[in-house]
């Protein structure tokens, strides 16, 4: 499997495109994004009849609807079984079944394990997952209680779809759920406090959609948790806000992604103690006051907390510099910087800026962590020059191969140029371009947005579906 892969993605390279993420369940594997920038994959339903109560006090959950009746598909089965049928088959009529670009065996036999997207175990034939990605379902997601009596579900996905709506508090009747997955779609509200119930969660995303609201503190009793991304809310329109909750019982949590929102407040020093954490991505927030102590993150990767408006790192960040790191765009002041910040592996990679004179007696207001003195060499994103940006990304990239700076000065360019569809199109470029795919969830968005920019936009549709198809290849 990782050599078919490693060959498509030398085949991808070549297109300036690379694989995506890979989601693997006990039966199949499914290109997946991250987050941002992981793996996915999960089970998903919805009953037809079953309208939404209004929400219970925080933590609470919904009344359960009544049960279905018996749907002329399932005559024959009985008990459990004839029950998952039934809200299957709800599930399929309420967000028309018909209209999606995959739907075979949906109502066609009570063999609903035969269905599309839906596996079901060995053992008893319930279903173990419903997996319906980018197959065009639309609907209001917040008739989704009725996929309880899905008992044993441990996966549930509809990502990359048209649905809307809110994230139903219907989460404590899923106690078996390990993946839940609604990313990329067009979703509201908040993430109900209900998700804290789901006390097996191994990975909660939902990434891409317009939500708001705070991050429930509720998620602090899901100690199985090891993948969260809530990331890219703000590029709808939205975005999450207030503080980062305590985190801190989490210690399995290795990937946060909370990246794009409006979230405020300091980073909280309780994110030192997620000693699992390899990837913390909480850029392009409001975040404001010091950098947290992460030293005892001894398997952190990737740090990246860039265009915020924080003003402090402590000398302890040099314990345990990750091996990609991106501090740019705060408020830092160079006097102030501690000496190993300067001399650490993100200042010599350029990705710490800092204004004003240093004790050094380096230079002022946009130079590198060293103050232009040998340190951090010059960005043009502290020029807040997108052409600059661009100019300096094309050197990166075609003269010196490095795709990390390219993508950080496309980055840069798509930031302070927000309207520009080019700029857009040659960051996503540039992100499927990293080796891995991580950041293909991210250049998915760019492409999107650069096509909702220009209508016109011909090479970021080509680029997009390309992608998408690689993707559908797979499955």
């Amino acid at each position: 499997m990782k050599e078919r892969f490693w060959l498509a993605g030398q085949r991808a390279r070549r297109r300036k495109l690379q694989p995506l993420a890979i989601y693997k369940s006990n039966q199949n594997a499914v290109n997946l994004p991250i987050g941002s920038m992981r793996r996915g994959g999960l089970l998903l339903c919805a009953g037809a009849s079953f309208l939404s109560s209004s929400l219970a006090a925080a933590g609470g959950d919904e009344p359960p609807p009544p049960p279905p009746p018996p749907h002329a598909v399932c005559v024959g089965l009985e008990g459990a079984r004839a029950a998952e049928c039934g809200a299957l088959a709800a599930f399929g009529e309420e967000h028309e079944y018909g209209t999606w670009t995959k739907h075979g065996g949906w109502l066609q036999s009570a063999d609903y394990c035969a269905w599309e997207g839906v596996e079901c175990h060995a053992d008893d034939r319930r279903v173990k997952q419903l997996v319906l990605i980018n197959v065009g379902v639309p609907g209001d997601l917040s008739r989704l209680g009725g996929l309880a009596a899905l008992g044993r579900m441990q996966d549930l996905v509809l990502m990359m779809n048209r649905l809307t709506g809110t994230i139903p508090d219907v989460w404590a009747r899923f106690p078996a759920l390990h993946y839940l997955g609604l990313d990329q779609n067009r979703l509201t509200g908040t993430i109900p406090a209900s998700v804290g119930r789901m006390t097996s969660l191994k990975e909660l995303i939902v990434w891409g959609n317009a939500l708001s609201g705070t991050l429930p503190a509720s998620l602090r009793a899901c100690t199985d948790l090891e993948t969260l991304s809530a990331s890219a809310n703000a590029l709808r329109g939205a975005g999450l806000t207030g503080t980062i909750p305590d985190l801190s019982p989490l210690t399995k949590l290795s990937a946060l992604y909370l990246q794009e929102n409006l979230l405020e407040g300091a980073p909280p020093a309780s994110l030192g103690a997620l000693t699992g954490m390899k990837r913390l991505w909480l850029n392009d927030n409001r975040l404001t006051g010091a950098v947290p102590d992460l030293a005892a993150l001894t398997d952190l990767d990737m740090l990246h907390l860039e265009k915020n408006a924080l003003r402090a790192v402590p000398a302890a960040f040099c314990a345990a510099v990750p091996r990609e790191c991106a501090l740019h765009g705060n408020a830092f002041a160079c006097g102030e910087l501690p000496q190993c910040v300067r001399q650490s592996a993100c200042a010599a990679m350029g990705k710490i800026t800092c204004t004003g004179g240093d004790a050094d007696g380096g230079g002022a207001d946009g130079g590198g962590a060293d103050g232009g003195g040998g340190g951090a060499p010059d960005k043009a994103y502290d020029l807040q020059d997108p052409d600059a940006d661009h100019r300096l990304a094309a050197i990166a990239r075609d003269e010196a191969g490095d795709e990390a700076a390219a993508v950080e000065s496309f980055r840069a360019a798509a930031h302070f140029a927000p309207r520009s569809a080019r700029h857009r199109h040659n960051l996503a470029i540039a992100l499927l371009g990293v080796e891995g795919g991580l950041h293909r969830d991210e250049a998915i968005g760019h492409l999107r947005k650069a096509i909702e920019l220009d209508a016109d936009d011909a090479e970021s549709r080509d680029v997009l579906a390309e992608v998408l198809a690689a993707e559908k290849e797979e499955l």
